[in-house]
């Protein structure tokens, strides 16, 4: 393949890939929050073996974590 059909190639991927990430973004984000579906996929990787206990707990810290974290924001900014 010369290296203006390997650049083709590449644009088509990249295009295909941007609108592949725009469509599971849009829908994504109206139902349900992208660190929630990370936490459930955790769930669903510790009850299928893939990932060990301390991992999942790891992820929750995180999500927790974060979760608690826009929760002091917007009760902050709703206060002012």
């Amino acid at each position: 393949m010369t290296s203006y059909g390997k650049k083709r190639t590449r644009r088509c991927i990249d295009l295909i890939f941007n609108i592949m990430k725009a469509f599971v973004d849009k829908y994504l984000n109206k139902f349900v929050s992208k660190k929630l579906t990370v936490f459930i996929i955790a769930c669903i990787f510790v009850y299928l073996g893939k990932i060990a206990g301390t991992e999942w707990v790891n992820i929750s810290m995180v999500y927790i974590g974060s979760q608690a974290a826009i929760d002091a924001i917007i009760a902050l900014r709703n206060r002012g």
